[in-house]
């Protein structure tokens, strides 16, 4: 049976501007060594993730413990901001 994990990625800084670059804030950092302590005796195969650096950076510690590659798939980000009023 194959089992899914989905990881929402940590706290994000949100003073900083762009969106695809937004680093994790400390507590960000530290609720990642969380996610490794609850994955790392799980059986995990591949590590698929947005290309955001807050998504990587969330799962990082994880696949490095496991030696996998992070594999970034931009369907997987998150929704794009637009304004609400344009009909388009």
């Amino acid at each position: 049976m194959t089992k899914v994990y989905f990881v929402r990625h940590a706290q994000p800084e949100h003073t900083w501007e762009d969106d695809r670059t937004r680093p994790l804030t400390e507590d960000g950092k530290r609720d990642s060594g969380i996610v490794l302590e609850f994955l790392k005796d799980k059986k995990i195969d591949v590590f698929y993730c947005s290309p955001y650096k807050r998504s990587m950076d969330t799962i990082a510690k994880v696949a490095d413990f496991f030696g996998k590659e992070i594999i970034t798939d931009e369907r997987l980000r998150e929704r794009e901001k637009r304004d609400k009023w344009k009909l388009s």
